[in-house]
């Protein structure tokens, strides 16, 4: 069995997570049941206890201040991973910080590539799925009419304990600095 996978996320509601969500659930049938979310924390295994690893994000979440997000373009992360998304136009400097600040302690990992704020949309299996997919998205971001902004208030702590892309919430803490 692979080890348990954590991430920090803050999930998007209201009409752009239902947007995110249904388009998510067209594209790939089989991630429909992931939640419309911006990850903080990218998965990664926990350096200590996951009672330390809480106590820790409970102790950042206080002095963490909500954030207003944007959302602009539609991007692609090809070639280093098939993965379709919107970027972050308002907020990405305080979103970046706050995964900077995030990713310390039992929750410290060493990321390969940069952090890019962003929500994703659906991640592909090939470059040339998420080219594709990115076309749709592209359109029906054009023609979507609803808010394009979201607030950060909350953080919530997920894992994913059987590596399966099957994330169940562990605990979810307000930002209250």
């Amino acid at each position: 069995m692979s080890e348990a996978l954590y991430a920090v996320v803050s999930y998007v509601t209201g009409d752009l997570g239902e947007f995110v969500n249904a388009l998510r659930a067209e594209l790939i049938p089989a991630q429909a049941h992931l939640r419309a979310h911006l990850t903080l924390l990218p998965p990664r295994p926990l350096q200590g206890t996951l009672e330390q690893a809480c106590r820790t994000l409970e102790k950042l979440c206080r002095r963490l201040k909500p954030v207003e997000v944007g959302f602009g373009e539609v991007g692609v992360f090809i070639p280093i991973t098939p993965t379709v998304y919107l970027s972050i136009t308002k907020g990405a400097d305080e979103v970046r910080a706050m995964h900077d600040t995030l990713n310390t302690g039992e929750l410290l990992c060493y990321e390969a590539l940069p952090y890019v704020p962003h929500l994703t949309v659906a991640a592909l299996a090939t470059n040339q799925e998420a080219e594709r997919a990115a076309e749709i998205v592209r359109r029906r971001w054009a023609e979507y009419e609803g808010p394009r902004e979201t607030s950060i208030t909350t953080l919530t702590f997920a894992v994913d304990a059987e590596n399966a892309n099957s994330w169940d919430d562990i605990v979810t803490f307000p930002l209250n600095g």
